[in-house]
């Protein structure tokens, strides 16, 4: 009998991905826009990182009221908001030791507040003081080559990025940013497996435009606009979706994530598959509904393909020649999934 890790299904899937992601961001590219340099040119490598407290005076992001001329100059208000989203990143630590926190640390036989399995996203890597949580410089990067230029008289947005801040008003860029905790990565503490989800932590979900909305720091004025370009939500929006498949199936491909000892790591799959009633009635009632689109044969567990879905429906709209052959490529990977 075939393990999992030689079934036809993982060679196929192999050999397959490559494939589709390749044509998803094809899609992605053409109908949307998604150009400029290559992804790891535009993330630079990372600085020396000087902490939250460096950017709260109020002359730069630390004012109560959003009256700056150039940025709104509260944005560390913002960042702090106790009673909603906008704050989440800076409550990013603190959670670890609230009752959740603890119960799920309980469950894994762990210390969350320090265990680096939670500290690689619960916490600022690079960072000077952890409890700041997920600090300014978690997702624009290491501050020291650019501190003092990002406010200078005359400095350039362009200047800035050469000297390693991030470039976030690039929705490829900030998507890569965002999904190494919003969906996790191969680096050590920023995967949440199903067993972290079985003892209790949240679901993992990403959608790039509402997490930018609800994460968004400034407004978008005319001195925005002519620094940066006015934003796309529907770009932004499909690029997330395009670069969430990519890092769903690359971290699927990775043999050290994507199966968990004989069973495939089902983090990757779709939890209502499982999660749900078992009838044992002699009446029998389908509780689940076919997919047209997956082609995955009954009593398989399917992908969580909820990113495939909806770059599917953007490309029928914006590049129906791809979209046919991702479709097509679609149901092929899931047929491929269901094989045994």
């Amino acid at each position: 009998m075939r393990t999992w890790g030689i079934s036809v299904a993982r060679q196929r899937f192999l050999a397959f991905c490559a494939g589709v992601v390749c044509v998803a961001l094809a899609a992605a590219a053409l109908a949307i826009g998604l150009t400029g340099a290559p992804l790891r040119a535009a993330l630079p490598g990372d600085h020396a990182h000087v902490g939250v407290a460096s950017c709260s005076g109020t002359t730069c992001h630390g004012r109560q009221e959003p009256d700056g001329k150039i940025v709104r100059q509260d944005e560390i208000l913002r960042w702090q908001e106790p009673s909603s989203p906008t704050g989440a990143h800076s409550r990013a630590f603190a959670v670890l030791s609230d009752t959740r926190g603890r119960q799920i640390g309980a469950r894994l036989g762990i210390n969350p507040s320090a265990s680096g399995e939670c500290l690689g996203c619960h916490a600022e890597p690079g960072a000077k003081r952890v409890s700041d949580g997920v600090g300014c410089e978690a997702c624009h990067g290491g501050a020291s080559g650019w501190l003092a230029s990002h406010y200078a008289v005359g400095g350039t947005h362009a200047a800035n990025v050469a000297r390693g801040m991030v470039p976030l008003d690039r929705p490829a860029v900030r998507a890569s940013v965002c999904l190494d905790c919003h969906f996790g990565s191969a680096d050590g503490g920023q995967f949440v497996n199903h067993r972290i989800m079985a003892a209790g932590h949240p679901r993992i979900a990403f959608e790039l435009d509402l997490f930018s909305a609800l994460q968004q720091h400034h407004n978008e004025d005319a001195d925005y606009a002519a620094r940066k370009g006015r934003t796309n939500s529907v770009r932004v929006w499909a690029v997330g979706q395009a670069m969430a498949l990519d890092r769903a199936l690359s971290l699927f491909a990775n043999p050290s994530l994507g199966t968990n000892g004989a069973f495939p790591e089902f983090y990757f799959f779709d939890c209502h598959s499982c999660h749900r009633r078992i009838q044992d009635s002699d009446s029998f009632t389908a509780t689940a509904l076919a997919n047209p689109g997956r082609g995955t044969p009954p009593g398989a567990v399917p992908f969580n393909d909820e990113n495939m879905i909806m770059l599917s429906a953007a490309a029928r709209v914006a590049a129906p020649g791809l979209a046919a052959r991702f479709d097509a490529d679609s149901r092929a990977f899931h047929r491929a999934i269901g094989e045994s």
